[in-house]
């Protein structure tokens, strides 16, 4: 699997849009300040910084060259005294790595111990099978299906 490839393929199935890469600096700085390793996120920030259609936004890496554009990314979304997701509960900002909001109030998290993806939705948090690229995809779908 590419992760260039399946961003240009959902730009050109849903119309969806991202930004350029992420440099691999920044990558690895954000991402070890986060305390994630997570092989396919870090697959797909090499491929693209965020990713939205209208409700559904994979958020971006906070990225000085370009922060009009990414100040509201990984990084605020994962820092207790600015985040709305997850309730701003620290235990769970310490479990999970919120990387994409479903909506204004809904957000969707990686386990930082097992690396399963959870969703928020009506105040409460559900644990899904699927591995990043397929939970993206089927994302896009629902959002061009409703």
């Amino acid at each position: 699997m590419s992760w260039p490839e399946a961003v240009e393929r959902w730009k050109k199935a849903y119309g969806c849009v991202s930004l350029a890469p992420v440099v691999e600096e920044l990558l690895t700085v954000t991402l070890a300040a986060l305390n994630v390793d997570h092989a396919d996120l870090r697959q797909f920030y090499r491929a693209a910084n965020g990713l939205s259609l209208e409700w559904f936004t994979v958020l971006p890496i906070e990225d000085p060259r370009d922060i009009k554009r990414t100040w509201d990314g990984l990084n605020r979304a994962n820092d207790p005294t600015r985040t709305k997701h997850l309730g701003g509960d620290l235990e769970m900002l310490q479990r999970f790595l919120v990387f994409a909001k479903l909506d204004a109030s809904n957000c969707v998290a990686l386990d930082r111990g097992d690396g399963s993806i959870w969703y928020q939705e009506h105040g409460e948090i559900h644990q899904t099978d699927l591995p990043l690229e397929d939970f993206i995809e089927t994302t896009l779908k629902e959002v061009t299906e409703l």
